[in-house]
């Protein structure tokens, strides 16, 4: 329960901040996938099950939509691929230590052991957020492409910053498709 508590908090915060680190993103296909053949696509219907709040989630799935019409793909009921979209969000804590001080103590000049040093922790607490877009062949029922972004989520963010990263985000990672066959 706590996982979903998480995911459901980080996420409705909103998915990608403008001030973090970029974007990461990665994708995989199938080598074998005529990707050429796929005009038409569905929302997977775990899709619809997203852990994150209602607003987040119409933001995230519209976007995946308008992404999908910008391939020129038609949303059908039946599609020819499944399109299945997942989130998940990690917390993270990063520990940095600081030394102060010389270590030495001084008498008439001269340097011995036993001086004085203190060391400081600072711990930083953040919430990693993951969006992957999967593309699976409805007649084979087979993952033949898939998407992943990772960012530091913004806890903060005004509604305004919400709807724009998470459709960074959803750019990002659609930007990696179709993928780019390299030839032998």
């Amino acid at each position: 329960m706590k996982k979903a508590i998480i995911i459901s908090l980080s996420f409705a915060a909103a998915f990608f901040p403008s001030c973090s680190p970029a974007l990461k993103v990665t994708s995989d296909y199938d080598r074998t996938a005529d990707f050429g053949k796929y005009k038409t696509y569905a929302l997977a219907p775990e899709s619809q099950n997203l852990p994150v709040n209602e607003l987040n989630k119409r933001r995230l799935l519209g976007e995946i939509e308008t992404q999908m019409a910008a391939k020129c793909f038609t949303k059908a009921e039946a599609g020819d691929i499944w399109v299945d979209v997942r989130v998940s969000a990690q917390e993270r804590k990063e520990a940095t230590a600081y030394t102060s001080g010389n270590g030495y103590g001084m008498y008439g000049g001269y340097r011995y052991g036993g001086g004085f040093q203190t060391t400081s922790v600072n711990v930083q607490t953040y919430v990693d957020g993951t969006l992957i877009i999967s593309f699976i062949d409805a007649a084979k029922k087979e993952l033949v492409w898939q998407g992943t972004g990772v960012r530091t989520l913004d806890q903060d963010a005004t509604s305004e910053q919400r709807e724009k990263n998470i459709s960074d985000a959803v750019k990002g990672i659609m930007a990696k498709y179709p993928p780019v066959m390299k030839k032998k």
